[in-house]
């Protein structure tokens, strides 16, 4: 609940921590995460407007940048900063994030800038998953989309 994210070495006898984040990294819990196929490069998100990235480093999670996941227009009714879920895609160039401000945002895992906004749904975006160049997403508003992306 503090907001921590904490990596363990599950290939030891006893699973050890092995990293984590500094103690500032975020205010809230943490409630979106996925790493990349090397284990090189962590992204995380939550309640928060920004989503953090992190290089995975022996005894810590160095701050690597952030992803701007909010909208300022949060105040309509049932919007909300932050996501709910984040998915990198399976070559590791592209994250999206689920906005609970009703958006899927891309970003380039390199240099964190954005790519592009998706606006589909009518209430907040709580799932995504990448199956080559398709991203799915679903949301509260019942809704389910497939977005073919060439990028």
């Amino acid at each position: 609940e503090n907001g921590r994210v904490l990596a363990w070495d599950l290939a030891m006898p006893v699973p050890q921590i092995c990293a984590k984040t500094p103690r500032d990294s975020f205010s809230s819990p943490n409630v979106a995460l996925d790493v990349n196929e090397e284990g090189t490069l962590l992204f995380a998100g939550g309640v928060e407007a920004t989503a953090k990235a992190f290089r995975v480093e022996p005894g810590l999670l160095k701050p690597h940048g952030s992803l701007e996941v909010s909208c300022s227009a949060v105040n309509e009714l049932d919007q909300h900063p932050g996501v709910g879920q984040l998915s990198l895609r399976g070559d590791g160039k592209v994250i999206a994030s689920a906005g609970w401000d009703y958006r899927v945002r891309l970003f380039s895992a390199k240099s964190l800038k954005r790519l592009a906004v998706l606006r589909y749904h009518d209430a907040s975006v709580n799932a995504l998953d990448w199956s080559g160049d398709r991203l799915a997403t679903g949301s509260k508003d019942t809704k389910v989309a497939v977005w073919r992306l060439r990028f």
